[in-house]
């Protein structure tokens, strides 16, 4: 009896550390970070989803739409913008069903967000995002696509300079 204890214990200790992942959100801050989770079946690359600013280049301190498009329907999504040095720079109006992560984003609360619950999202959807007010270089847009709890895909957009059009993983032909 003493043993089923000290195993049951041990399982409930352990449960944190299953996943990164949660129905209102994602539990981490950072895109990079989930390659390595113990969550399982998450795969670098974008298993056909993409990023795309369809409607052209990014101008400082303009807005800009970035469409996530895809395969098919998905659970969850962690966004976020950084530049050359991995600073996150930018901000993003919150869609309805997504809510911001102003823990992840410092000075500007609206930098990065995540899915508010595991209720099935289509493809695309366009979310608008604000450039810095001053050119900050090259940006990547960062993002973990969430199918389900063990399975997930992590991946960066191109480096975008202003100016740039891109698409998914490379520029546009």
């Amino acid at each position: 009896m003493k043993s089923h204890r000290l195993l049951l214990c041990l399982a409930l200790l352990l449960l944190p550390l299953t996943g990164h992942a949660f129905s209102s959100g994602s539990g981490t801050c950072n895109a990079s970070l989930m390659a390595a989770a113990p969550m399982g079946a998450g795969t670098l690359g974008t298993g056909g989803y993409a990023i795309s600013m369809p409607n052209g280049p990014w101008t400082p301190g303009q807005s800009s739409v970035v469409r996530l498009s895809g395969p098919g329907v998905f659970k969850g999504l962690l966004m976020y913008a950084t530049n050359s040095s991995g600073t996150r720079v930018g901000s993003f109006a919150i869609n309805n069903g997504y809510r911001s992560m102003p823990e992840c984003s410092g000075s500007m609360p609206t930098g990065t967000f995540t899915h508010g619950s595991s209720i099935s999202k289509s493809v695309p959807v366009d979310f608008t995002w604000t450039a810095p007010a001053t050119d900050v270089g090259p940006i990547t847009v960062n993002a973990i696509v969430l199918l389900g709890f063990n399975s997930y895909f992590v991946f960066v957009s191109a480096p975008i300079s202003s100016g740039d059009r891109v698409f998914g993983n490379g520029f546009e032909p």
